[in-house]
């Protein structure tokens, strides 16, 4: 389906009157409806060339970039998840895109809906042309209209089709590169930019250390700040995620990458960014909880599956208890002290500072070099002392190392070629998905096993205690499987072919 747009203002009845002698027209209706506009926060489907609308109890799926209608469905309650969708087909594609982001409504506009059959000699419908006229809410008292044509063929009729797209553009109208969702974003010169989570920094290899760091930092805080609202608001779980991650950053950066920052300052405010990822830790782990619901309920039989309703109604209780204590922290002076102190820090005191760091002004890829290097040696000490006999804290202290490594490399990547780079993050990803799973089932048994003990035993509540006990089991045995693949991901890793594409990036 295309969608064709004109400098001139759109009288579809006049239009018309110009078709070829061949084709006639029926209007099947004219209404004016709202058509609600959907995507995430951070603008997923709109970046990814998507666009998700509404109206009345009508949703579409298209891809912007061809305006194709990929699936649509009717649904008369409110849609805020993906799963909250009944439609399978649909909802598989935004779990792709989306994940676990709300859908937000972005825009909601009037739009006069005209229904055109286009017919030739016999009578017979070639295609179907749909004029919308939305009325902008521009804030200017007279009002503003965007008008645009869209024109769905009939597959047995292409020559036709053919014929009226030629008439289109005689009629002065121009195919919309993009949907109408972005043209209106572009015409409103409200096109929102981009956000990255992830450092997408391009550093120059001659750049002075403190520079780099300077760039890296600040958008790792910009990013703390830009999630602040959506957990205030409690929009969807993405934002403490998000938010938690750029604070983890923050705290690798200033333990592992030094002489660059005088050691008090980058100790002072490491253990103030520890403090603020300490608030967030339980929020966290009961978001987990709760987003694996589906998984763990499909690892019960059924009759068993009527015992997890109150651990998750309890989770779920215990998870809004501990946003608004999260809620209240983010907004207290002491957080907002800690935030304004590093900011300012960053802009005026970090390129400007007397004290003597030997790292300061030497090339950033030099330091980067350096500071990877000595960290992916750790990693292999680490990975090879680990045995059958070895502690889950062994692991945990890997996990940690592997981390570090990866932000790392993150903040870096720019100084380095394009696909050695990607190579060489893929196989520590593998490392890290085994490790951050066998760190994900410790953590699942410990609050299973803690609601056990705190809340079942005590009620006596037979059911649930198989249930929970079950999961616990499955948990542990998962866990087991997973600690037996370490020494595989870990080979894997350290093999030859790693370890050269490691020297040739960075020796």
């Amino acid at each position: 389906m295309n969608f064709y747009s004109s400098h001139k203002q759109i009288n579809l009845e006049d239009r018309l009157l110009t078709l070829p002698d061949k084709f006639s027209f029926r209007q099947e209706y004219k209404k004016e409806l709202l058509q609600t506009f959907y995507d995430t926060y951070d603008n997923k489907l709109l970046f990814a060339n998507y666009s998700f609308t509404k109206f009345a109890y009508n949703y579409q799926l298209t891809t912007s970039s061809e305006n194709d209608l990929v699936t649509e469905f009717t649904y008369n309650k409110k849609i805020s998840f993906v799963y909250d969708i009944p439609d399978k087909e649909i909802k598989k594609a935004l779990q792709k895109l989306i994940g676990v982001r709300a859908l937000l409504i972005k825009a909601a506009l009037p739009n006069t809906l005209t229904k055109i059959h286009i017919l030739n000699k016999n009578k017979k419908c070639v295609a179907v042309l749909t004029s919308h006229k939305i009325r902008l809410k521009t804030g200017n008292p007279k009002d503003e209209y965007f008008e645009a044509v869209s024109i769905e063929k009939k597959t047995e009729y292409k020559y036709e089709f053919a014929e009226l797209k030629k008439w289109l553009q005689k009629n002065n109208f121009r195919i919309l590169k993009t949907d109408i969702y972005s043209t209106l974003l572009h015409k409103l010169n409200a096109f929102p930019e981009p956000y990255y989570y992830k450092i997408n920094q391009s550093l120059n290899d001659k750049m002075p250390a403190d520079k780099a760091i300077q760039k890296i930092y600040l958008q790792l805080t910009e990013v703390i700040k830009y999630n602040e609202e959506g957990i205030l608001k409690d929009i969807d779980t993405d934002f403490l995620h998000d938010f938690r991650v750029s604070i983890r950053k923050l705290r690798s950066g200033l333990s592992e990458i030094k002489g660059i920052i005088p050691k008090q300052t980058a100790f002072d405010f490491k253990t103030k960014f520890e403090q603020i990822q300490k608030s967030t830790n339980h929020a966290r782990d009961l978001d987990v909880l709760l987003l694996i619901r589906n998984e763990y309920e499909k690892n019960l039989p059924k009759e068993f599956r009527s015992g997890l309703t109150q651990f998750f109604r309890s989770v779920k209780l215990e998870r809004n208890r501990e946003y608004k204590k999260l809620q209240a922290f983010i907004l207290s002076k002491e957080y907002l002290d800690i935030i304004d102190g590093w900011l300012n820090f960053l802009k005026s005191d970090l390129v400007n500072e007397s004290e003597n760091c030997k790292n300061k002004k030497l090339p950033i890829k030099e330091v980067a070099k350096r500071f990877i290097r000595k960290k992916f040696r750790q990693i292999i000490s680490i990975g090879n002392e680990i045995n059958e006999n070895s502690q889950d804290t062994d692991f945990h202290r890997l996990r940690i190392e592997c981390k570090k490594l990866r932000y790392m490399i993150e903040f870096f990547s720019s100084l380095f070629p394009k696909n050695e780079i990607e190579n060489f993050s893929a196989q520590l990803k593998q490392l890290q998905n085994n490790l951050g799973e066998f760190n994900d089932l410790s953590i699942q048994q410990e609050k299973l096993k803690l609601f056990l003990h705190e809340k079942v035993n005590k009620k006596g509540n037979a059911v649930e205690a198989s249930s929970i006990g079950g999961l616990i089991t499955l948990k542990y045995q998962r866990q087991k499987i997973v600690r037996s693949d370490f020494h595989n991901k870990f080979s894997q890793f350290n093999n030859n072919k790693n370890f050269n594409l490691f020297k040739n990036l960075f020796d």
